[in-house]
Formats: C-alpha cells, structure tokens, sequence
C-alpha cells in the first residue's frame, strides 16, 4: 500500500512540473475575493495575499495537485470552515478558525506554518480536527501548545524537520486516547526535532534522527491508565535512556537502516527549504484579496480553468498586466532545475553557470518584479534610457549547495528618479520594474547573483 502512494505521488509531482506559472486569471474567480464565505476550489498555481483572508461562514476549501500558498494568512472570523489539501504547498502560512474547523491533508508541505484554532467557544474534547497522511513539516508544527480540549491531531507517516514540537496538555486519562485514533503520530520521522515528554507518549513507531528530548518529566494525571511507547533513534552519539515515569513507559531502540517511517515524497531539505523532485515552481503568484468582495458575490468564470495552465515548462510568459514575478533572490534560484551544480570540486563549473545563466534569462527576462533592497550606491547614468543607476546592498542567497552574494542593478528613468536624491546608503525600500537581466558572475573566490532592472521606480 505504501508503495502505491509513493508511485502515485511520483506521477502527480511529474505532471505539476508540466504546468507554466499562473497568467493573469479571471477576476471572476471566487478565490481571488478579499473575504471568502462559500466553497473554494482552487487549480493548480501559486498564490499569495497582501493582506488576511477573512473566511466568514461554513463551507470547504479543496486544493488540486499542486498548489503552491506563500505567505498567507487566513482568520477564520466566523463559523468552521474544511480544508482539503492534497498535494498542496504552503510556505509561511497562518491558518486559524473557529471551533470545528477541520484539515484534512495528504502528501502536502508545511514550511514555518502555524495552524490553529481560536475563538472563545469550547467543548470539552476535540474542538478542532487535523489529520494528516505523507506530510512535512519544517520549522514550526501547529502551535506551541495542543491541548485535548481543542485540537484533535494525527498523523500517518509525516516527516518533521528541525521543529521543537508542542507539548500536549492533557485531561481525564490519557492513557485511554494518546496513541488512538483523535491524538497520535504514528510512523513518523524527526530530524533534529525537540521532543517534549507529552508529545513522545502520543507517538507509535515513530524514528528520531538527532532529537533531543528534554529531562523534565511529565506530571501526569493520577488516574492515568498505562501507557507504552516504542521509540527509535538514530544519529546520536549517546543512546536515549529508556525511562518509565509513573504509568507511561518508554523504550528506545536503535532505527533499522530502513524503517517504516516518514514522508515518501520525493524531496530533499537543506536551509530551511523543501525541494520537490522534478517540480518547477509556478514563475507567476496570482494574489488573494485582489478583488473587494465576499466570494459567494462572484459568479465562477465560464472557462475551464485548467486550460490556463496548459503549455511547456521551458517557455518563458510574457509579463501579464501588472502581476509580480519575482518578490525575491530567492525566487530566482528556487526555480533552477536541480541538477545544475555551480560548484564541483571547490570549484566554479563554468558549463553549469552557462546553463545556469540561460535558463535564468529565458525564464525571467521580461517579467515584473518588486524586490525589497537596501540602497547601495547610486551615479548618474545613460543606459537604455535610464537616468540614474542605482546598486544594492548585498544579500546572501543559497543555491543548492552553493552561497551567492545577489546583487540589483536598477536602472530609473528620469521621472522616477527624483526621490532617489533623498536617500542615505542603507536605506530600505522596494524597487518595481522589468528584469532586463538575471546573471551568476564570479568574483573572486565567490559567485554573485546579478539582478538588473529596467524602468525601475520605488513603491
């Protein structure tokens, strides 16, 4: 069975990486409302938001196979809403709702999301309901604090990178649901994870690469009835003492070189960063809460909307309207096929930086973007009808393995030039315009990332 999932999310990364980013949608689109109070759907693409989604009422949001949601933040403000999430990305999401809110997840990211329940209604047990199948998690799981009143959570073969976990604040007897089917994490994988007391006597069959797990102890309910778990380690120097503490005990054991245990998405992690095998993200984000409206006063668009997303992966778009491209350095190399290597050996690979650099310029030369930069240095200039030149600060960005220092040339018109006269080296602020130019350069022993930018102005 396990096996069959891993095949099928093979398939499904395979045909995302088929899909170009997200032109310029229909405003007629429900999910492009700045409140939401009617059932969503969502097709595949990228999305972001300059400001909170409000989700006002019960009905269900579903997401399609797969969906990248960048830095979000949805207030549930009235009712419970249900997520659907399948093959879906989030990056510095914050989902929050009312009691009876409910996620249902399957083979989806969460990088740095906190998901949570708020509001003053309760009930005594389970007031809100997470399940999870074939996850990761990086950063951050849920919240800080899961208690059983509010929250019923599980999940089945996840994997959860350097988060320090939540405790579970308990009631009643904890023996008798700890484990089962409302609260448990069952065969799942921690790198580097901090594994309080509380949430180690919900796991079952679970492996801790490199956790720690703090000394204090638990003070458990005393009508608690008992409790066992079967805990694997690997990575540590020193093997974590197995311990009893009044009716939980705990036995660790060393992970076989293959457990059964974790996310089986192909993936790798390195700086905080999940990377998708054979997956390209979308080039362009359509952005939430463009349109100021309730979703239920939006009648959908009459087109197929998966039509937008047809075409080859290598074609670079048109800039479409005033849509944003690149927010970020980050943008730029996240998007790199993976088997470009710009250093091996110690060294730079000039046959990797060649193609690199043209893969950088098919892909984003033309686009919009709107880069936040600190104010470097700035001369007059002549170049494609700019009046003045200014040079960014550097930033550090990480490719793969690799460090770049990035660098913005940003190239201002004349009438757009005039508030640049004001501003002191370091300052912020936010450059607009049309990337003329993406190139990895060397510099000395480094490799700088060169971003230039035509008819710059400031937002």
């Amino acid at each position: 069975m396990k096996t069959a999932r891993f095949l099928c999310v093979g398939f499904l990364t395979g045909t995302f990486s088929l899909l170009t980013a997200v032109s310029a949608l229909a405003q007629s689109d429900p999910f492009l409302a700045r409140v939401w109070d009617s059932a969503i759907n969502l097709p595949p693409g990228a999305y972001r938001a300059a400001k909170p989604i409000e989700l006002d009422g019960k009905f269900e949001v579903t997401t399609s196979p797969w969906t990248l949601i960048d830095g979000v933040v949805f207030n549930g403000a009235q009712s419970n809403q249900h997520w659907n999430l399948d093959g879906t990305i989030m990056r510095r999401v914050s989902l929050s709702g009312q009691l009876g809110i409910g996620l249902d997840a399957k083979d989806s990211i969460f990088e740095n999301c906190e998901l949570s329940k708020t509001g003053g209604w309760f009930v005594s047990m389970w007031g809100s309901n997470w399940r999870f199948d074939n996850c990761i998690f990086t950063d951050k799981f849920m919240r800080d604090d899961l208690p059983v009143g509010d929250y019923s959570v599980r999940a089945t073969h996840c994997t959860f990178y350097d988060v320090k976990l939540p405790t579970i604040s308990v009631k009643d007897d904890p023996g008798s649901y700890l484990q089962k089917g409302r609260m448990g994490f069952v065969k799942c994988r921690f790198v580097r994870c901090n594994v309080p007391e509380s949430f180690l006597a919900a796991t079952v069959d679970c492996v801790f690469e490199d956790c720690q797990f703090p000394s204090k102890r638990q003070n458990w309910p005393a009508q608690m009835s008992s409790l066992q778990v079967n805990a694997m380690f690997s990575g540590l120097a020193d093997a974590p003492e197995s311990f009893l503490n009044g009716p939980l005990s705990v036995r660790f054991t060393e992970a076989p070189p293959t457990p059964d245990a974790g996310s089986t998405l192909p993936h790798s992690y390195s700086g905080g960063d999940i990377t998708l095998n054979n997956y390209n993200p979308p080039l362009e984000y359509v952005n939430f809460g463009s349109v100021q409206k309730r979703s239920s006063e939006i009648v959908p668009s009459a087109g197929d909307s998966k039509d937008i997303f047809a075409g080859s992966p290598s074609a670079a778009a048109p800039p479409a309207g005033n849509s944003v491209d690149v927010h970020s350095f980050d943008d730029l190399v996240r998007s790199l096929p993976q088997n470009i290597n710009l250093i091996n050996d110690g060294q730079p690979d000039i046959d990797s930086i060649d193609l690199a650099n043209k893969w950088l310029s098919d892909h984003f030369a033309g686009h919009n973007a709107a880069l936040p930069i600190q104010y470097g240095a700035g001369e007059a200039a002549n170049d494609s009808g700019a009046a003045y030149r200014l040079t960014s600060g550097d930033q550090s960005v990480l490719c793969g393995g690799t460090t770049l220092v990035g660098r913005s040339i940003c190239l201002f018109p004349a009438e757009n030039a005039g508030p640049l006269s004001q501003m002191a080296r370091g300052a912020d602020m936010t450059v607009l315009g049309i990337i003329k130019n993406v190139e990895i350069r060397g510099r000395g022993h480094n490799l700088d990332l060169v971003l230039t930018i035509a008819n710059a102005r400031l937002q």
